[in-house]
């Protein structure tokens, strides 16, 4: 075990919401029965029964929901003061730190689960990570296929780091719940992977990664429709696939989509000078290497303060350990990083989201400085028509737990249904 999740509990609840509710939801989520949207026709109380887990909403025409939140304790583990360790903590917090609320809540609502010993969540995650070839460059893939003749392909793309073993659980449930009749693909982002690949310590901005992920489509999908589904950054990407190739992608989901930098984040703002910092990142990428070529035990713990801060469950915090060791995966990361906070001024292309409402589902979450909720009301006020979500549970680095990767994939389905 790599990862000690505090045993504390935070408050979880709906959030009101007063505009556009025709097209805008507020999740709810449980690792028993999956996703629900709290929207209701006639004001009525929604009630999922036959599960502990239960709740209920309620709205009204007047759009206003209340706020129905659980009692909680809440604490904080500390962690050990390396300088190695705090120099790589703080460096990966600049580039995809969720909030500590949203850290704390995550961590809980496994921990929980655990406690209670009960339906935690179990699917077929042992797929092996392929190499291939996408536009004469390699990159990671992990597969879930299907022997049905559906040809549909739902495309996972990674936010940063670009690892698509992160989304292993996540994957691997969007398979299962569609009954293993939807190929469901995760394709890695260029330079980032857990092994060195063609061409070894290359970097790559942007604008590679689009092209990246279209030449990918163009070239692996060519008798498939596309489901697109973005995490963060990965939003961006899969617009930018739809934008390129609207008759390929029939619908593009953005999980916390970070489609714009919000000056209003301090805790962003901080991030933006440290990755632009280029020597200290050239630094530390040098320090990560260093603690990968070391011993197991001694790299997994200078490593823990970095998984134990991001509330990572065992497999995510033994994958960072493994792959954010490597200079490669570490120094792409920043540079990916760098083009994100320089190149996304705000406002986003609210002119092409117009155009492709109709396609588009964009999800958000509470406490998240990557994708905050006024960008959500903004696009709500500015694309008319636009499917906006707000998830009440979970954080901006769901990824990182099972419970939470099961959830987000039962609502995605939801979704794209």
């Amino acid at each position: 075990m790599f990862t000690k999740l505090p045993q504390t509990l935070r408050s979880v609840g709906w959030l009101p919401e007063a505009s556009n509710m025709n097209r805008s939801h507020v999740l709810q989520s449980s690792p028993r029965f999956g996703y629900a949207l709290g929207q209701s026709r006639d004001g009525r109380k929604l009630v999922r029964p036959g599960s502990q887990c239960s709740r209920g909403w309620t709205t009204n025409k007047a759009a206003q929901l209340p706020v129905l939140a659980r009692a909680v304790q809440s604490g904080r583990h500390g962690t050990k003061s390396k300088t190695v360790e705090r120099s790589m903590g703080r460096t990966m917090k600049a580039l995809n730190r969720p909030s500590k609320e949203a850290r704390f809540r995550l961590a809980a609502t496994t921990s929980t689960v655990e406690q209670e010993g009960e339906n935690k969540p179990s699917v077929d995650n042992q797929v092996e990570v392929e190499v291939i070839t996408v536009n004469k460059m390699q990159c990671e893939l992990m597969r879930w296929p299907t022997s049905s003749a559906n040809n549909r392909q739902i495309l996972v793309l990674p936010g940063n780091p670009g690892i698509v073993e992160y989304y292993r659980d996540f994957c691997a449930a969007l398979w299962e719940q569609n009954g293993r009749e939807v190929e469901v693909v995760g394709l890695g982002l260029l330079g980032h992977a857990g092994q060195r690949l063609y061409p070894a310590f290359a970097t790559w901005t942007m604008h590679d990664q689009v092209v990246h992920v279209n030449k990918y489509i163009e070239e692996h999908c060519a008798d498939k429709q596309v489901d697109a589904l973005g995490h963060s950054i990965g939003a961006y990407f899969a617009l930018e696939a739809l934008r390129a190739l609207p008759g390929r992608v029939r619908t593009v989901v953005g999980i916390y989509p970070y489609l714009t930098n919000n000056p209003r984040s301090a805790d962003q703002n901080m991030s933006k000078f440290l990755v632009n910092i280029k020597p200290l990142t050239q630094l530390i990428a040098v320090l990560a290497e260093a603690i990968g070529r070391m011993p197991e035990g001694v790299r997994n713990l200078l490593m823990q303060g970095v998984t134990d801060d991001f509330g990572m469950d065992p497999y995510s915090a033994d994958l960072t350990c493994r792959v954010m060791t490597r200079y490669s995966a570490y120094n792409n990361m920043t540079f990916m990083g760098r083009g994100e906070l320089n190149d996304l001024e705000p406002p986003p292309d609210y002119a092409f989201l117009r155009e492709a409402a109709s396609k588009v589902h964009l999800v958000y979450c509470r406490d998240d400085f990557w994708a905050p909720l006024w960008v959500k009301e903004e696009m709500e006020q500015k694309v008319p028509g636009l499917a906006t979500y707000l998830d009440a549970e979970h954080g901006h680095m769901f990824c990182c737990q099972e419970i939470a990767s099961v959830d987000i994939a039962a609502m995605v389905n939801k979704i794209i249904e």
